[in-house]
């Protein structure tokens, strides 16, 4: 629901308030309120008692929110005012309906990369000092705003923003390190002993008011997009595809079809603490045959494991056709450099031509935290997925614009080349959780894995992770539900179609290109070689645009990827010789082929 509180327009969505804009700026991108229990994970909410009343210039709005799952039970009554001076406050008070343990209850502010990124913001501290600080370009490791009652800053020369807090001690943290694109501003402190119990009958108060102040431009009402090319020509990076977690007696038979795509690589995750790892190495050589592609090694390691990886390379060496190697060391977040340099000793004189690479098969921020030493390896690695922490369709959306910064934050941290390995729609598994040990649960899926929403994100991921510099991208896995194509009727889902579509290993380059008003819905980017160049032009907003820019060749034409809205199994593809203007459906995927 839209709403507005003076000249502020904002979302109105599920209890929280979305997309804060005054004129052209985006002041806020959420606040919100969670419970995250003692494994972080977000408790869900329902909403009861919901009432909104709104006029031109402001609105209010109460109900009560029941979080439940397991042991959490909590009660929250919400109050959100809108005010005509362009001023929001909102009012949370929680009752602990159980006794159960928390990380988190209380309040998240998030704060848009563009708009804050390299600015400068005024901290209020507890002890009512005021100190200039900067929102980080380069991803902060750890929090760069602690003890918290106020920030302000401006997010352009005519628009100032005011944030205050009460109720709980509040700091800020990149949420950048886990791809999600925003700063976060949150309680309570991590400094603080967690988790902790929440008795029943325990109660919460916390107050989020924020006051923009100034002129503020806005943006021109129109539904057209022009692309905007870079002429620079970028590296198209190695592309692969992980192994199935669980595989049938079709899986050869899936290979052979996935191997008309030219997948560079196909990872393989080798345990040597299992007695089964050899067995599996020797099947990763011949599936990797199978799909034409090479192995990708992703081999967990643990103290004492030299003998292993003698038995290791003298395998390697028989079965040969092996791209890379990722060390990284089971039951750890991160491996440790005494281990990595012990290693290295006995791969490189063994395996003298074969890139090494080290890091996290966790998120991004367990390298950045680091102090892993990188000189004697090809390239770092970390994996990505988009919903650490948000899991609507249009916070994952978001959130592939922050894969980009962790390859240029990676860039600057570290002088090696940087491989994402593997990138994934889901969490494979709760890292963070005290519950089990880490890299040894069976891998969570999403259901929209197969859908055409996965086939749009899995595009803008492939453009922010190029447009950044990535030299290697490991995508999902090759059938199932965590895959491509379905495992038992061998039925390409949207994600492969795109693959198919897209022939990356027929181009030679890469191309930025922006569609310009920013403030549409619409990326792309284009794919080149000495012989055509295709523009692929993604538009994920809700209203049909019109493509106004003219894209010149001998020879043009237009293919179009668009879901079916009452049948969402089936999708449709025309080739068509290019017209202009053209226009773009909502949810549609428009691939502009131009022969030089």
């Amino acid at each position: 629901m839209k709403l507005t509180a003076g000249e502020l327009v904002l979302q109105y969505e599920n209890g929280f308030l979305r997309w804060i804009k005054a004129g052209k700026d985006e002041v806020l991108r959420m606040i919100y309120f969670a419970v995250r229990d003692e494994n972080w994970g977000t408790v869900p909410g329902k909403i009861i008692n919901e009432q909104i009343n709104q006029e031109e210039n402001c609105f209010a709005i109460t109900y009560e929110i029941l979080f439940q799952q397991d042991d959490v039970k909590m009660l929250w009554k919400a109050t959100i005012e809108g005010n005509a001076d362009n001023s929001i406050s909102f009012i949370i008070k929680g009752k602990a309906l159980s006794t159960f343990k928390k990380n988190r209850a209380g309040f998240c502010v998030l704060h848009p990369i563009k708009e804050c990124s390299g600015k400068k913001v005024l901290i209020q501290h507890t002890d009512e000092s005021i100190k200039e600080n900067i929102f980080p370009r380069y991803i902060s490791p750890h929090q760069p705003f602690k003890n918290i009652t106020a920030m302000e800053w401006r997010v352009s020369d005519g628009c100032k923003i005011r944030l205050e807090f009460k109720g709980d001690i509040f700091e800020t943290e990149d949420h950048r390190n886990w791809t999600d694109n925003n700063f976060k501003t949150y309680c309570t402190s991590l400094a603080d002993p967690y988790p902790v119990i929440m008795n029943e009958g325990d109660e919460v108060y916390q107050k989020v008011s924020v006051k923009v102040d100034g002129v503020f431009l806005k943006y021109k009402d129109q539904h057209c997009v022009e692309i905007k090319i870079d002429d620079n020509k970028l590296s198209i990076p190695k592309i692969g595809v992980g192994r199935a977690f669980e595989r049938n007696k079709n899986y050869h038979a899936a290979l052979e079809v996935l191997s008309a795509i030219s997948f560079n690589h196909y990872r393989v995750d080798i345990k040597l603490s299992t007695n089964s790892w050899e067995q599996m190495l020797q099947e990763g050589f011949s599936e990797a045959a199978s799909l034409k592609a090479k192995l990708e090694v992703a081999l967990f390691v643990g103290p004492g494991c030299s003998d292993k990886i003698t038995t290791f390379t003298n395998a390697i060496k028989r079965c040969g056709n092996i791209q890379q190697i990722i060390l990284l060391e089971e039951n750890a977040k991160c491996i440790s450099n005494h281990l990595l340099k012990e290693l290295l000793i006995i791969l490189r004189t063994s395996l003298p031509n074969i890139l090494i690479g080290a890091g996290t098969d966790i998120y991004f921020t367990e390298i950045n935290r680091s102090d892993l030493d990188t000189t004697f390896i090809d390239f770092v690695n970390y994996s990505v997925n988009p919903q650490v922490h948000a899991y609507d369709d249009a916070s994952l959306i978001e959130n592939t614009q922050g894969q980009s910064a962790t390859v240029v934050s990676a860039k600057n941290k570290f002088s090696n080349a940087v491989h994402v390995s593997p990138v994934t729609l889901k969490m494979r598994y709760n890292a963070d959780s005290t519950a089990q040990k880490i890299n040894n649960v069976r891998p969570f899926s999403d259901d929209r894995q197969q859908s055409f929403f996965g086939a749009i994100w899995t595009l803008l991921s492939l453009k922010e992770l190029c447009e950044a510099g990535v030299a290697s991208i490991t995508y999902y896995e090759t059938v199932g539900e965590r895959g491509i194509m379905n495992s038992d009727t061998l039925q390409a889902y949207p994600t492969l179609q795109v693959f198919e579509l897209l022939r990356l290993s027929s181009y030679d380059y890469f191309k930025k290109s922006i569609c310009l008003p920013d403030n549409i819905n619409c990326k792309s980017f284009i794919l080149g070689n000495a012989k055509q160049q295709t523009v692929i032009i993604i538009n994920f907003s809700e209203e049909t645009v019109q493509l106004k820019s003219q894209i010149y060749g001998s020879q043009n034409f237009i293919t179009v990827l668009m879901e079916n809205k009452n049948v969402t199994s089936q999708k449709y593809f025309k080739k068509l010789p290019l017209i202009w203007p053209i226009y773009i459906p909502t949810q549609t995927i428009i691939l502009i082929e131009c022969t030089i």
